[in-house]
């Protein structure tokens, strides 16, 4: 096992008390790992909260990010002016479950009127 570590310490260039081998060496791709830690995890963060799906999640809904496709209030032929000014004429059944927490109903009272009116 000592064998080992000496064989390692000498490889990576950090025996005789001497480190600048092992930070231009092996230690160098620390700082790439990172790099590679933070791009996973903004893809994770930042991607369809359903499962499976690989797209880029724009669109929230409730306490999930969704993409163009799982999105029920995103038609699936694209978005028009059409379709914006008809959703500008009528308040979203987010803006009423606000409302109603605003108004001092408990969280699970507006989250269950918000499922009600989901589903109409």
């Amino acid at each position: 096992m000592l064998l080992l570590w000496h064989w390692f310490m000498h490889y990576s260039g950090s025996d005789n008390g001497k480190w600048y081998p092992w930070w231009s060496g092996p230690g160098s791709d620390l700082g790439e790992l990172t790099l590679l830690v933070a791009v996973v995890a903004y893809f994770r963060a930042h991607s369809c909260h359903v499962k499976g799906c690989w797209r880029h999640g724009r669109h929230p809904y409730r306490h999930y990010m969704l993409c163009a496709k799982h999105h029920p209030d995103v038609p699936s032929a694209g978005i028009t002016h059409a379709h914006i000014c008809e959703l500008a004429a009528t308040p979203s059944a987010a803006s009423h479950g606000a409302a109603r927490v605003a108004a001092g109903v408990g969280a699970a009272q507006a989250e269950a009127a918000l499922d009600a009116e989901v589903v109409k």
